[in-house]
């Protein structure tokens, strides 16, 4: 029996080291909204002190943890959502823990994640494809517009070959400056 219970505090104190060891904030929760439990993840995402005393859900939080608590014990299944907090977005989950004693009732395991900074990279992603995709659009515009300027002033070169009057040379050297500022321009 006494080895049964060392073996067994053993087991206890590896799970115990995994769960703080967690990057994902771990929070047991009873149907009450009461924490009994919460990791370093959870404790620093939630800006809570070490001692179990000061783990509190404050509202909204404490309603929409309620909620995905209600939800996970009626189905029995896990539940996840995203819930956002004073600016953060956080995905989680929550899982039906049973109860250890027969004096318990079920509690719930929540795991979250702050996701902020992947959506606001997201975000940026988007936009720099976007603005990807409309310069590669204004590119190939300038292009074929340089393409058209390129023939007026090949054409206007041509012109300019057969004419000997000066306002007519004038008005085709008119059409080669605007035409080379256009290509410039572009």
């Amino acid at each position: 029996r006494a080895l049964g219970t060392e073996t067994a505090l053993k087991h206890e104190a590896r799970l115990r080291a995994v769960v703080d060891a967690s990057p994902v904030a771990l929070v047991e929760v009873d149907p009450t909204g009461f924490v009994t439990m919460a990791n370093k993840t959870a404790q620093d995402l939630f800006e809570w002190p070490s001692n179990p005393g000061g783990w509190e859900l404050q509202s909204p939080l404490r309603d929409q943890i309620l909620a995905l608590g209600v939800e996970v014990l009626e189905t029995g299944s896990v539940s996840t959502r995203t819930i956002n907090l004073d600016g953060r977005e956080l995905s989680v989950s929550g899982a039906q823990l049973p109860a250890v004693y027969s004096t318990e009732g079920p509690s719930v395991l929540v795991a979250g994640v702050d996701v902020t900074e992947m959506r606001r990279a997201e975000q940026a992603l988007v936009q720099a494809q976007r603005l990807d995709a409309m310069g590669q659009v204004a590119g190939r515009v300038a292009h074929d517009f340089n393409n058209l300027l390129t023939l007026i002033i090949g054409y206007a070169s041509i012109l300019r070959r057969g004419i000997h009057d000066e306002k007519q040379l004038s008005m085709i050297a008119n059409i080669e400056a605007a035409s080379k500022r256009a290509a410039n321009l572009t």
